[in-house]
């Protein structure tokens, strides 16, 4: 017997469902960012990474370099959607660990420290026995 997904009972999966990916497609891209990015954008799973990736306008830009060299091959999309939360990830993880806000604030020479603080951190390294820790989730 078929059950509702919907039902207060079932849990839920994780994951974006159709209705969010339609909604999230609607919204009209900000000024400057291609049709063709914000749609690839759309189809991520919406979560804190999603949304660090979306507010920041130098992975946005980023973002749009990569489509614009490898978005003609739709094999590759997934490819840019992997390195785009790859910096949302570094972000997120350097807001709460260092006073880098964005993007261009890791550019910077003179915050180099902070940003090798911030990637230690999301790559899960480990300063006493020198090695990585096995939680890459």
């Amino acid at each position: 017997m078929l059950n509702c997904k919907f039902k207060p009972g079932v849990p839920q999966k994780p994951g974006k469902t159709c209705v969010q990916a339609l909604c999230a497609f609607a919204v009209p891209p900000p000024p400057g960012v291609k049709v063709e990015l914000w749609k690839l954008l759309s189809n991520v799973v919406q979560d804190d990474v999603y949304f660090a990736v979306k507010s920041d306008v130098s992975i946005l830009e980023y973002g749009e370099h990569l489509y614009n060299r490898l978005g003609y091959d739709v094999g590759k999309h997934e490819y840019i959607r992997q390195k785009l939360r790859e910096l949302g990830r570094l972000l997120i993880c350097s807001r709460k660990t260092t006073p880098l806000k964005t993007i261009k604030d890791h550019i910077r020479p003179a915050n180099f420290m902070h940003v090798v603080q911030a990637v230690k951190h999301v790559a899960g390294y480990i300063q006493v026995p020198k090695s990585c820790s096995q939680n890459w989730a």
